[in-house]
């Protein structure tokens, strides 16, 4: 057996972070709001929009549906709590 292949959950990881770069970094260009990208249990990408109002706006243009998982959930509860910081700092 290939040491590779013994770990699915690493080898999926390797594969999101190769395929989604993004994929859990909170980015932001310029004065537009702060940005997440999930990959949700299907594994499509969901972009988040954070918009300084202690919310997450899912954008699920192309989607029917979503499926998130209770890790996926906590990440969006993690990120508003991030981008408030976030705000604040840029407030000052």
């Amino acid at each position: 057996m290939c040491k590779e292949n013994s770990n699915p959950e690493r080898n999926l990881q390797t594969y999101l972070d190769a395929t989604f770069p993004n994929n859990g970094k909170i980015t932001r260009v310029e004065d537009e709001p702060f940005r997440l990208v999930i990959i949700d249990e299907e594994l499509d990408p969901i972009s988040c929009e954070f918009n300084n109002d202690n919310s997450v706006v899912l954008r699920t243009e192309g989607y029917e549906y979503l499926t998130l998982s209770e890790h996926n959930l906590r990440n969006l509860l993690s990120a508003i709590e991030k981008t408030k910081e976030l705000y604040e700092l840029d407030e000052d």
